[in-house]
Protein backbone atom coordinates (compact mmCIF):
# COMPACT_ATOMS: atom_id res chain seq x y z
CA UNK A 1 0.00 0.00 0.00
CA UNK A 2 1.31 3.24 -1.36
CA UNK A 3 1.01 6.02 2.13
CA UNK A 4 0.84 9.39 0.49
CA UNK A 5 1.78 11.34 3.48
CA UNK A 6 5.36 9.13 3.80
CA UNK A 7 7.30 12.39 2.85
CA UNK A 8 5.25 14.36 5.29
CA UNK A 9 6.77 13.40 9.00
CA UNK A 10 10.40 14.26 7.50
CA UNK A 11 9.01 17.43 5.76
CA UNK A 12 7.54 18.09 9.20
CA UNK A 13 10.58 17.59 11.38
CA UNK A 14 12.62 19.58 9.12
CA UNK A 15 10.62 22.41 9.60
CA UNK A 16 10.17 21.71 13.13
CA UNK A 17 13.86 21.91 13.61
CA UNK A 18 13.98 25.21 11.78
CA UNK A 19 11.28 27.00 13.50
CA UNK A 20 12.78 26.16 16.93
CA UNK A 21 16.69 26.67 15.65
CA UNK A 22 14.61 30.21 14.77
CA UNK A 23 13.32 31.12 17.82
CA UNK A 24 16.87 30.12 19.85
CA UNK A 25 19.17 32.82 18.01
CA UNK A 26 19.89 35.68 20.13
CA UNK A 27 18.53 37.84 17.85
CA UNK A 28 15.49 36.76 17.43
CA UNK A 29 13.58 38.88 20.50
CA UNK A 30 12.83 42.03 19.17
CA UNK A 31 13.91 41.29 15.58
CA UNK A 32 10.65 41.95 13.18
CA UNK A 33 9.61 38.57 12.81
CA UNK A 34 6.00 38.62 13.00
CA UNK A 35 4.35 34.95 11.80
CA UNK A 36 5.49 32.29 10.15
CA UNK A 37 3.68 29.54 7.95
CA UNK A 38 4.85 26.23 7.09
CA UNK A 39 3.91 24.59 3.98
CA UNK A 40 5.06 20.49 4.76
CA UNK A 41 3.94 19.40 1.20
CA UNK A 42 6.70 21.75 -0.60
CA UNK A 43 9.04 21.34 2.67
CA UNK A 44 8.81 25.48 2.74
CA UNK A 45 8.21 28.12 5.46
CA UNK A 46 6.33 32.17 4.77
CA UNK A 47 7.64 34.53 7.41
CA UNK A 48 6.42 37.80 7.80
CA UNK A 49 8.73 40.07 9.03
CA UNK A 50 8.21 44.32 9.82
CA UNK A 51 11.21 46.51 9.61
CA UNK A 52 13.73 47.14 7.23
CA UNK A 53 15.79 43.32 5.65
CA UNK A 54 18.34 42.58 8.30
CA UNK A 55 21.30 40.42 7.77
CA UNK A 56 19.93 38.45 10.41
CA UNK A 57 17.23 37.47 8.18
CA UNK A 58 20.16 37.19 5.57
CA UNK A 59 21.42 34.26 8.35
CA UNK A 60 17.86 32.86 8.27
CA UNK A 61 17.21 32.32 4.54
CA UNK A 62 21.24 30.74 4.31
CA UNK A 63 19.87 27.83 7.70
CA UNK A 64 16.35 27.28 5.87
CA UNK A 65 18.21 27.12 2.49
CA UNK A 66 21.23 24.68 4.12
CA UNK A 67 18.14 22.55 5.45
CA UNK A 68 16.63 21.90 2.37
CA UNK A 69 13.46 24.40 3.07
CA UNK A 70 12.61 26.89 0.49
CA UNK A 71 12.05 30.49 2.50
CA UNK A 72 10.30 33.55 1.50
CA UNK A 73 10.61 36.30 3.61
CA UNK A 74 7.33 39.23 3.14
CA UNK A 75 7.16 41.97 4.70
CA UNK A 76 4.76 42.87 7.35
CA UNK A 77 2.22 45.84 7.93
CA UNK A 78 2.88 46.10 11.44
CA UNK A 79 5.05 44.63 13.97
CA UNK A 80 3.70 41.89 16.64
CA UNK A 81 4.31 44.46 19.37
CA UNK A 82 1.97 46.64 17.46
CA UNK A 83 -0.61 43.62 16.69
CA UNK A 84 -0.66 43.02 20.25
CA UNK A 85 -1.05 46.35 21.38
CA UNK A 86 -3.67 46.67 19.49
CA UNK A 87 -5.52 43.81 20.30
CA UNK A 88 -5.24 44.48 23.90
CA UNK A 89 -6.49 48.09 23.19
CA UNK A 90 -9.54 46.45 21.69
CA UNK A 91 -10.53 43.61 24.10
CA UNK A 92 -10.19 47.03 26.82
CA UNK A 93 -13.50 48.39 24.83
CA UNK A 94 -15.86 45.22 25.52
CA UNK A 95 -18.13 48.04 27.83
CA UNK A 96 -18.49 50.25 25.07
CA UNK A 97 -18.81 47.57 22.63
CA UNK A 98 -21.82 46.22 24.63
CA UNK A 99 -22.80 49.74 25.00
CA UNK A 100 -23.65 49.51 20.64
CA UNK A 101 -24.60 45.79 21.16
CA UNK A 102 -21.58 44.03 19.97
CA UNK A 103 -19.95 41.21 21.88
CA UNK A 104 -16.48 40.39 21.06
CA UNK A 105 -15.66 36.32 20.35
CA UNK A 106 -12.43 36.66 19.15
CA UNK A 107 -9.84 38.61 17.85
CA UNK A 108 -7.46 37.27 15.35
CA UNK A 109 -4.30 39.35 14.46
CA UNK A 110 -2.46 38.68 11.10
CA UNK A 111 0.87 40.22 9.83
CA UNK A 112 -1.51 43.24 7.62
CA UNK A 113 -4.15 44.04 10.49
CA UNK A 114 -6.93 42.62 12.57
CA UNK A 115 -10.42 40.45 12.11
CA UNK A 116 -12.66 41.07 15.34
CA UNK A 117 -15.02 38.68 14.72
CA UNK A 118 -18.40 39.48 17.24
CA UNK A 119 -22.13 39.14 17.82
CA UNK A 120 -25.14 41.04 19.16
CA UNK A 121 -25.83 39.20 22.78
CA UNK A 122 -29.65 40.49 22.31
CA UNK A 123 -30.03 38.44 19.19
CA UNK A 124 -27.08 36.05 18.90
CA UNK A 125 -28.49 34.32 15.93
CA UNK A 126 -28.88 37.60 13.90
CA UNK A 127 -26.30 38.83 11.86
CA UNK A 128 -25.51 42.60 12.06
CA UNK A 129 -27.06 45.61 9.99
CA UNK A 130 -25.36 48.28 8.24
CA UNK A 131 -26.04 50.86 11.34
CA UNK A 132 -24.84 48.40 13.76
CA UNK A 133 -21.56 47.60 11.91
CA UNK A 134 -20.81 51.72 11.86
CA UNK A 135 -21.68 51.78 15.25
CA UNK A 136 -18.90 49.20 16.56
CA UNK A 137 -16.51 51.68 13.65
CA UNK A 138 -16.98 54.36 15.90
CA UNK A 139 -16.23 52.42 19.05
CA UNK A 140 -13.21 51.47 17.70
CA UNK A 141 -12.22 55.31 15.92
CA UNK A 142 -12.70 56.06 19.93
CA UNK A 143 -10.45 53.89 21.04
CA UNK A 144 -7.66 56.15 22.65
CA UNK A 145 -4.21 55.19 21.33
CA UNK A 146 -5.62 52.81 18.61
CA UNK A 147 -5.52 54.65 15.29
CA UNK A 148 -1.61 55.41 16.62
CA UNK A 149 -1.18 51.51 16.52
CA UNK A 150 -2.90 50.87 13.08
CA UNK A 151 -4.95 52.20 10.10
CA UNK A 152 -8.49 51.56 11.27
CA UNK A 153 -9.14 50.46 7.42
CA UNK A 154 -6.99 47.60 8.52
CA UNK A 155 -9.58 46.01 11.43
CA UNK A 156 -12.06 43.64 9.71
CA UNK A 157 -15.31 43.45 11.95
CA UNK A 158 -16.97 40.31 11.13
CA UNK A 159 -20.44 39.28 12.46
CA UNK A 160 -22.82 36.65 13.06
CA UNK A 161 -23.92 34.09 15.14
CA UNK A 162 -22.58 33.54 18.87
CA UNK A 163 -20.12 30.68 18.61
CA UNK A 164 -20.82 27.48 19.88
CA UNK A 165 -18.61 25.77 22.27
CA UNK A 166 -17.56 22.29 21.41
Amino acid sequence: MCDSNEGIDSNNMALLTFNTWLVEQPEFPGCGYVAGANNHRDVSTTLWWAGPHTDFQERVLNEARSRGIKATIIVAKYSKDALDRACGLISGAGGALAAVNFAIALIIAEHDGLTVEGFDPAHPGRLLGDAARAAVRAVLQGIHGLEQVMDLSNILIEHGEKPVML
